[in-house]
């Protein structure tokens, strides 16, 4: 399995200026992490006195005293692999100060007074940041420290609470790494206020693992920390260093598993509903405002795309329809075209038509079955043969239909293809993968389903019935005649969306993708059928990126995008290595 580190925050009862309790306490909660797993526990600022001692921080027996409780942690931790980053105050050059004391197996390694120190065990690194305003950026990074902790102590309101959650996320996209964030909890003086107990995981611009703050209790929050992935993204954001660094050469044990490893079965998708709300309207307006510009650069008076009754047609229309407010022009400046042919069903027809007349869209219905049927008679085509010909003919038909219309009227072809159809090469060349601007192409199809739905609750009766319903309808490129649904033939998008977002963004392995997959959907699919499923994206992917070299421009809207320029990979690249890989958890 691939290498993660478990990192714990454990926040304890706090009794101020009590060493003999806190440092109990503390010991308890450290055992308690450690006998989890853990690879490293960090603790709150001051966490061996509280963080109320005023005055008593300069006596000298109570530092003393403090000195004494810091080595009585560091004995107990003897024979354990778990290393503690503990909270406390320090003597340095006859002055007391805020210090972190990095204890491992028996001994103190250091007491950080700065954040100038590494912690490293030479492919995994953290840096310890003390004396510090929260999550105030330090001037530079090692590229050795994946990780930065941060212990706190001090009172907290609502709003620094809120604010804090803000920060850390910010914070960890600006550094590159993983902020951990570990504060007081509300136990210890409280002569002007209390702590909040705040654990906050942050990573890529993202909160991943929170608590609940000001709770009367004893708390060790967990997270596995994929390490592998900062040195991924500095490389691919060519991050670069600078400043100087002491290393320090530490044992960092790794997770025995991904008990504590935060992944979601739909990564594209905000797991709060507020968040979601906000994020799926968001991606409308980006998109709009992106087509908008084209549309002006490009002086062009329709937008012109085929309708389809499916989730992709439905997307680019709502886009279109946003882009007409914006640019205060008529939703008959849109040109709907619904181009049924040997497999369309009646469901999917009828909710295209309906679509594009609730919307205001001019209305155009052209059978191409016709047209189609004279072709193959051209090419010597049996229509008895339902193969690639068979199919790949209507599509480009469809191409060839709205292409002529968008230059009768001075329009754009408004291509309808989404991220996860890219993505698979599912789509035809020169067909359906073709058209003026790609609008669609940054949206996998799970978040697609999602921004309806929600698009749906905010509109008309009869408009959300419709786009519901749009919702409902099993996936199909319906090119055969009788059901035709994608996802039996190439898998669950669930899982081909799970697999775009953590290949593309993260350059996840075979290996680490199976494993999280198994973990995001246990109980839904089956290891078996995730393993299926990654072999299917593996194989489609890499054989499939001539399609994608030649896709029109498309906005990125989701921070995940295969836009050439963007994603470079030649289309001649062999898929031996990673299918190889495929192929070895096949034969575990």
């Amino acid at each position: 399995m691939f290498e993660c580190y478990r990192f714990a925050c454990a926040v304890p009862l706090c009794r101020t200026a009590d060493l003999a309790y806190n440092t109990s306490e503390i010991l308890k909660l450290y055992n308690e992490a450690a006998d989890n797993g853990a690879s490293v526990v960090l603790f709150p600022a001051l966490a061996v006195t509280g963080d109320g001692c005023g005055d008593l921080f300069d006596l000298p027996s109570f530092l003393a005293g403090v000195e004494e409780s810091v080595e009585k942690l560091a004995s107990s931790t003897a024979g354990k692999s778990a290393v503690m980053v503990v909270g406390t105050v320090w003597r340095d050059a006859g002055k007391s100060v805020e210090a972190a004391a990095v204890i491992s197996d028996g001994e103190i390694l250091e007491v950080v007074t700065g954040d100038d120190v590494v912690f490293t065990n030479g492919s995994a690194g953290f840096g310890v940041s003390v004396g510090r305003e929260p999550f105030a950026p330090a001037s530079a990074v090692s590229p050795l420290a994946q990780v930065m902790l941060y212990p706190y102590a001090g009172n907290d309101t609502f709003h620094t609470v809120a604010e804090r959650r803000t920060d850390a996320a910010a914070l960890s996209r600006t550094l590159n790494c993983h902020c951990i964030f570990c504060g007081s909890g509300p136990t210890g003086s409280t002569a002007s206020g209390a702590g909040a107990g705040q654990v906050l995981f942050a990573f890529d611009g993202k909160v991943t693992v929170e608590n609940k703050p000001f709770a009367r209790k004893s708390q060790v929050v967990y997270c596995d920390i994929d390490t592998e992935r900062v040195d991924y993204l500095a490389n691919r954001n060519m991050t670069e260093y600078d400043g100087e660094f002491e290393l320090s050469e530490i044992d960092l044990v790794p997770a025995s598993d991904l008990r504590y490893y935060p992944v979601s079965s739909h990564p594209f998708i905000p797991q709060s509903d507020a968040e979601c709300t906000a994020y799926t309207k968001s991606i409308i307006e980006i998109s709009a405002c992106a087509l908008a510009n084209r549309m002006t650069c490009s002086h062009s008076k329709k937008m012109v795309l085929g309708v389809s009754g499916g989730l992709d047609s439905t997307m680019a229309l709502l886009t279109c329809l946003r882009c007409c407010e914006l640019l205060d022009i008529p939703a008959s400046s849109i040109v709907a075209v619904s181009m049924p042919g040997f497999g369309t069903s009646d469901r999917t027809r009828d909710n295209s038509l309906a679509l594009a007349e609730l919307c205001g869209a001019e209305v155009r219905c052209i059978p191409i079955t016709a047209a189609v049927s004279r072709h193959f008679a051209d090419i010597g085509h049996d229509p008895a043969n339902t193969d690639v010909v068979y199919e790949n003919s209507q599509a480009r038909e469809r191409t060839q239909i709205l292409m002529d219309i968008a230059n009768g009227c001075g329009g754009l072809v408004i291509g309808t293809g989404d991220l996860s159809e890219i993505a698979l090469g599912w789509c035809t060349y020169n067909g359906d993968q073709m058209s003026m601007y790609a609008v669609n192409a940054g949206i996998p199809k799970t978040l697609m389903r999602r921004i309806i739905t929600d698009y749906a609750r905010e509109c008309p009766e009869k408009l959300a019935g419709v786009l519901l319903d749009v919702c409902a309808t099993p996936v199909s490129p319906e090119l055969v005649p009788g059901k035709q649904h994608t996802e039996k033939i190439i898998g669950s998008y669930d899982l081909h969306d799970f697999y775009i977002w953590h290949f593309v963004k993260y350059g996840d392995s075979p290996e680490k993708l199976f494993a999280l997959a198994c973990k995001a959907f246990d109980g839904v699919y089956t290891p078996d059928f995730c393993l299926e499923v990654l072999e299917v994206f593996f194989r489609r992917f890499f054989t499939s990126q001539f399609k994608r070299t030649a896709v029109p421009d498309s906005p990125d809207v989701t921070g995940v995008t295969l836009a050439p320029g963007v994603w470079n990979m030649p289309s001649d690249v062999s898929p031996a290595f990673w299918m190889a890989q495929v192929e070895e958890l096949k034969n575990r």
